[in-house]
């Protein structure tokens, strides 16, 4: 750019004006420059003073002479060396303009741009003064020692957005300067953020704090009041599911208290049966669990009343024998009891159980029980065999010393003791809303000094959800027909006889109705209800089927022939409650009159896991079995 003629080494007031046809056009941007800044490469000529003369008056006029200081053509700055790094801005350093005292100095009063490496907003400054906004670095195109240099911006190809006028600063009106290749922070904080922070969860609600004896957190509970459901995310049901599944194979401890009564003659088929079952199971390898059970017994028929069968006798009707010694007999026969502990060994996957175990050791006769069940594949077909005690009576568990044979040498003859031992198929389809079943067994039954028996058995039936209530439950209806065969009656309790009922025919045809019930996740359980139509029929037999010698002495009396038809009930239910983490506690009702006789037993039971469970509406429902094969899962 032309620079104005005055010498850079004279003082203004001794330099002679210069002709305007000497004075070259400027540049567009020479505006833009103080007047007092010269590029470096400026070319200047000699100096020439003007005239010696002390009197301007004596007629010497002066004239300009033309001077050459420099061309005018137009040179291009120096290119920005590259930012290596982020440089600090107002946002990191609200008090840098204090701070730059040692750094460049102000610009205050000059007419150009701020620092070309500056970021603010266009907003007027108290005193005309643009903020370089913590700006410290050496500016590339500063001279080294210059206070007054600006930096000129580098053009662009698109123009830059205005930004809004002021009417206290006019270079407000100038577009903001930028940086063109320097990335940004990621935010206002020092650290940049790296993702979405990780899911705490879902808070418990009130009524998961009050189960747990907390108080609540968001004011006033009613416990009573409707309980909303919240809806499980994927994640959530997933790991419900996997905890859920991890519990299902917990070990556990638990103890039975049962009872049963069967109605008859006292002294004779009447029997009260008291037991207390202890067990231990652990699965091993997620694949098989091992039970241990150990089962005291204690049983008792009651004291024949020989006064009442002397009347009866009197009377004409038939008199019930025990062994060999009639009911009616002068003296009364001495009481028997029957306990002990037994035990049982069971080894159980998804699809085979096998079971091992004997009776209590005390009784008159001991047997070794043994079961299995298979179902190949798990499939729909199901093989399985049963060797186990006959609970009928006394008689038929425990065995019985005879009465007509004690003395004061002998303690009686012992007969009973009777095992049955059999074996079947059974076939089930269908899931929870409607299935078929269908099994048959046969097997024989055999005792000390007890005739042998064979019997053959088998059922069909067919259920079907009629109503499924949310919150509460649902209820099955059903079919089903039943029917059973043994070759010999050997239903009294005379010697030879095993004293457990054995009809020739049996037929019971019952409508079945189900109802699977639970409230909220801790307390599940089941009704069953069963009413129908039965007919049996019991042959003749002898009262002393092994002892001919005898039956002859007593003219060989026989059982009559008996047949029956009449109304069948049943009754079945259990429930289980969770008590705590650990813990369920339940119980167990039934009732029937399925034979000749009534049967009505209950209890309860208590079981302690390992693991803590995670309880829903549908698993686990903790209802364990208190007979048969323990499952491979907590039920």
């Amino acid at each position: 750019p032309t620079l104005s003629t005055q010498a850079a080494t004279a003082p203004v007031s001794t330099l002679p004006p210069l002709s305007p046809t000497f004075n070259e056009p400027e540049p567009e941007h020479s505006a833009l420059l103080p007047p007092r800044i010269r590029p470096q490469n400026e070319i200047y000529g000699p100096y020439v003073p003007p005239p010696a003369t002390t009197d301007r008056a004596a007629g010497f006029t002066p004239t300009a002479v033309p001077v050459q200081l420099g061309d005018s053509s137009l040179r291009n700055d120096p290119a920005q060396r590259e930012i290596t790094d982020v440089l600090p801005t107002a946002r990191y350093m609200p008090n840098a303009s204090k701070q730059r005292a040692g750094g460049n100095p102000s610009l205050s009063g000059e007419t150009g741009l701020s620092t070309h490496n500056a970021q603010y907003s266009p907003q007027s400054n108290s005193g005309n003064q643009p903020d370089v906004y913590g700006q410290q670095y050496p500016q590339p195109d500063v001279a080294p020692g210059s206070s007054s240099r600006p930096v000129h911006r580098r053009t662009r190809s698109t123009p830059l957005p205005s930004a809004k006028p002021s009417s206290n600063d006019d270079q407000s009106q100038l577009p903001p300067l930028r940086y063109p290749g320097v990335a940004q922070p990621l935010s206002a904080q020092p650290y940049p953020t790296i993702g979405p922070p990780a899911p705490e969860g879902t808070p418990p609600s009130d009524a998961e704090l009050v189960a747990k004896d907390l108080p609540p957190l968001r004011g006033g509970f009613d416990p009573h009041a409707a309980v909303v459901p919240v809806q499980a995310s994927q994640r959530q049901q997933t790991e419900l599911e996997l905890a859920t599944l991890e519990a299902s194979y917990s070990a556990w401890l638990g103890g039975t208290g049962s009872g049963r009564y069967r109605s008859g003659t006292p002294g004779i088929d009447r029997l009260t049966d008291i037991e207390a079952p202890v067990e231990a199971s652990a699965v091993l390898g997620r694949s098989v669990r091992a039970t241990i059970v150990a089962q005291p017994v204690f049983l008792n028929s009651g004291v024949v009343n020989t006064t009442a069968e002397t009347a009866a006798a009197a009377a004409g009707a038939t008199v019930p024998v025990l062994g060999t010694l009639s009911a009616a007999a002068i003296a009364t026969p001495t009481q028997q009891f029957a306990s002990g502990v037994g035990g049982e060994f069971q080894l159980t996957t998804a699809n085979l159980g096998l079971a091992v175990g004997y009776t209590p050791y005390e009784f008159l006769v001991r047997n070794v029980t043994a079961r299995f069940q298979w179902r190949p594949a798990g499939g729909h077909l199901t093989f399985f065999g049963t060797r186990d005690n006959v609970k009928d009576t006394q008689l038929s568990y425990a065995g019985l010393r005879d009465p007509g044979t004690i003395s004061a040498v002998n303690q009686g003859t012992i007969w009973g003791g009777v095992i049955s031992t059999t074996g079947g198929a059974r076939i089930d389809v269908g899931n929870e809303h409607a299935g078929l079943y269908l099994f048959g067994d046969g097997g024989t039954l055999t005792g000390y000094n007890v005739l042998d028996n064979k019997k053959y058995e088998g059922s069909v039936g067919a259920y079907f959800r009629v109503h499924r209530w949310p919150g509460f439950g649902n209820l099955n209806v059903g079919g089903s027909f039943y029917s059973m065969h043994y070759d010999h009656n050997e239903r009294g309790l005379s010697f030879g006889n095993g004293g457990y009922f054995s009809p020739n025919v049996y037929f019971l045809a019952s409508v079945p109705v189900t109802f699977n019930g639970y409230y909220k996740s801790d307390f599940h359980y089941n009704v069953t209800g069963t009413v129908g139509v039965q007919t049996f029929q019991e042959d003749s037999a002898p009262y002393f089927p092994l002892n001919v010698a005898v039956g002859s002495t007593s003219g060989n009396p026989q059982y009559p022939v008996n047949s029956n038809t009449g109304l069948n009930y049943s009754l079945n239910s259990e429930g289980s409650y969770r008590i705590a983490d650990h813990w369920y506690a339940g119980g167990f009702l039934s009732a029937n009159n399925t034979n000749n006789y009534n049967t009505v037993s209950g209890g309860f039971f208590v079981r302690y896991l390992f693991r803590q469970q995670v309880p829903t509406e549908n698993y686990p429902t903790g209802i364990f079995p208190v007979t048969g094969f323990r499952p491979l899962r907590v039920p």
